[in-house]
């Protein structure tokens, strides 16, 4: 599934570009899309729950106007909708 996620934050236009980008993909891409098209939406949900599950120690801090920090890094925020343009730079 790294195509559909790096395709949802942005790192890739679409599910094709994300397989045609990957050197040593195991499958073809008509492959790679049946097993899209037929993972269960269930499984979709249970994706996204966990993901949110784990980023919760990251959200609650914002929630209430604070920041998530590690010490000796500095915190950016990037929105999702300029990902694009700022990695074609």
């Amino acid at each position: 599934m790294w195509g559909v996620w790096g395709t949802a934050i942005g790192l890739r236009p679409s599910i094709h570009a994300a397989a045609k980008a990957r050197k040593d993909l195991p499958v073809s891409i008509t492959s790679l899309y049946d097993k899209i098209n037929h993972t269960e939406p269930g499984m979709v949900r249970a994706l996204v729950q966990g993901s949110a599950e784990r980023l919760e120690p990251v959200l609650q801090p914002m929630r209430h106007g604070q920041v998530a920090t590690v010490p000796g890094y500095r915190v950016r925020i990037l929105d999702g909708n300029h990902l694009a343009g700022a990695l074609s730079t």
